[in-house]
């Protein structure tokens, strides 16, 4: 006879209601209702970092860095049992980070005429190749040998976000270029 009527009263509160009926009311400040809680998002930990690399290894921060950074003061030893936890924790250095401590981003920028002219295809093959050795980047830009584009490239604020430009000028005179502000090479 209870489960008669708790099924009873599951199906009432079930039922749609009538379209000329409203829900009623309650007369209870807004503050009195009952609030739904938000769940936190829990944030993921990181577990590819140089600090997760020491504690799986067992070592210091510090030589683990070290290691990663190819120190000559370090045992084979260590270094073999550092290496094994950075391929175990699946670690990738954070270029951005590294970059942000050194004051560096990794890029140069080529602006030439065209890419099409073999030897600016052949420039750009080989500033891309070395740079490449360094560990750079090579950002490149075709100004068609137009002035104006010329000094676009110049002035472009991408190149805020290189560590230096190599310009292939042609519509540009020795006034045309100043010295950048922020004393990137050029």
């Amino acid at each position: 006879e209870i489960e008669f009527l708790r099924l009873d009263l599951h199906l009432k509160t079930k039922q749609k209601k009538p379209q000329g009926q409203q829900e009623k009311k309650t007369n209870q400040p807004v503050h009195q209702k009952k609030k739904k809680k938000k769940k936190k998002k829990k944030k993921k930990k990181n577990n590819r970092t140089a600090t997760w690399v020491a504690r799986v290894a067992g070592l210091s921060f510090k030589t683990v860095s070290n290691v990663l950074n190819d120190h000559p003061q370090v045992r084979e030893s260590t270094r073999a049992k550092v290496l094994a936890a950075v391929d175990s924790v699946g670690y990738r250095p954070n270029l951005a980070a590294r970059n942000l401590r050194l004051g560096r981003s990794g890029v140069i920028g080529l602006a030439v005429p065209e890419l099409s002219q073999a030897f600016f295809a052949q420039l750009a093959d080989e500033v891309i190749r070395v740079a490449a050795e360094q560990d750079l980047v090579v950002l490149v830009e075709q100004t068609g040998g137009l002035r104006e584009r010329e000094l676009e490239a110049l002035r472009n604020p991408r190149l805020s976000l290189t560590d230096g430009l190599l310009l292939a000028p042609l519509g540009l005179t020795h006034d045309d270029v100043l010295p950048d502000p922020a004393g990137r090479p050029l």
